[in-house]
């Protein structure tokens, strides 16, 4: 199976509108509204394994400024029908914790954070961005708590000027480094692109609000698509301060604000679900097969990473 690269990350939130006002207006990524038809909502109940339809849903794709198409987006949406559940917002708790944004206006940026009540944590730091490079980062809570790292990109990386702005990595906090490699590079077969500590991270876990004495080891993950504004995979291992257990697993954390889930281009979903299965990994339905009015059709998976998370495979058929 081939692996090409991230697709989307989900976002769950409380207030639709009040997030696409923080995402949109202030950290400046496009937005685009979506509607989705019931029997696409049904498929996503079944593909979750859930034990009810999930009702009404609202959404809009985030994606890179003055970008016709490719590249990672944000699933940012709202569920009304379905209890809310508080984010597990810890920045070394196990699961998806946080996604990195590549920014270049990063003073602006910063400065509109700031205005809009959600500002930096801590100061910007230096840094050495895996598969970036030395560069200041900073990061910011949005209206629902989740952790946004903004990374000043060097002039060159992203297309435009002004405020361009796209998706670098999507951070996957692991409870055993080792064993998640095993099942995203071994089993999935996605590529090690870089690789960090074990050791001291004070000036990062600062940004964070975790303080000093902070140590932490990881790897940067990446598909056969490296086109540009594809995010990467970062999997972090805490070892100082020790890991938080994973505040869900699996389906139950479909309602629970915050980054819940993200998807992976592959080549064929289906024969990933056969391959995968062959190796006793953990799924929560078999594949469904859907016609989006406008977009093709797609194949569709999701199974459980070690972890427990939620992984999202998206095969296209056709236009999209």
């Amino acid at each position: 199976m081939a692996i090409a690269g991230m697709h989307h990350v989900g976002l769950c939130v409380s207030d639709l509108q009040r997030a696409l006002a923080y995402h949109g207006t202030t950290l400046g990524l496009r937005v685009e509204p979506f509607e989705v038809a019931p029997v696409v909502m049904a498929a996503t109940a079944r593909l979750l394994g859930l034990a009810k339809p999930i009702g009404r849903f609202e959404g809009a794709f985030l994606k890179r400024q003055r970008a016709a198409s490719g590249g990672t987006a944000i699933d940012l949406y709202t569920c009304p029908d379905w209890p809310a559940v508080p984010a597990g917002t810890e920045p070394h708790r196990v699961g998806i914790t946080r996604v990195g944004l590549l920014v270049q206006d990063f003073d602006g940026t910063l400065a509109r954070t700031r205005a809009s009540g959600h500002p930096p944590i801590a100061e910007p730091v230096q840094w050495q961005v895996p598969c970036v490079g030395n560069t200041r980062m900073a990061v910011c809570r949005d209206p629902e708590g989740s952790l946004i790292e903004l990374i000043e990109a060097p002039p060159s990386a992203l297309p435009g000027d002004g405020n361009a702005l796209c998706a670098c990595h999507v951070a996957l906090n692991c409870a055993d480094l080792d064993r998640s490699l095993a099942f995203y590079a071994d089993a999935l077969g996605m590529t090690v692109a870089d690789r960090f500590g074990p050791t001291g991270v004070d000036a990062f876990a600062m940004a964070l609000g975790l303080g000093t004495g902070a140590t932490a080891k990881g790897c940067v993950l990446e598909g056969v698509d490296r086109a540009s504004g594809r995010a990467r995979l970062q999997l972090v291992e805490w070892l100082a301060p020790a890991p938080l257990a994973a505040a869900a697993d699996g389906a139950q954390a479909f309602g629970r604000a915050g980054l819940v889930r993200f998807a992976l281009w592959a080549d064929d979903a289906c024969e990933t679900y056969r391959m995968a299965l062959a190796k006793g990994l953990r799924f929560l339905a078999p594949p469904e097969t859907l016609g989006v009015e406008g977009l093709g059709t797609f194949s569709i998976v999701m199974l459980l990473d070690p972890d427990g998370n939620i992984v999202e495979f998206i095969s296209a058929h056709g236009p999209h």
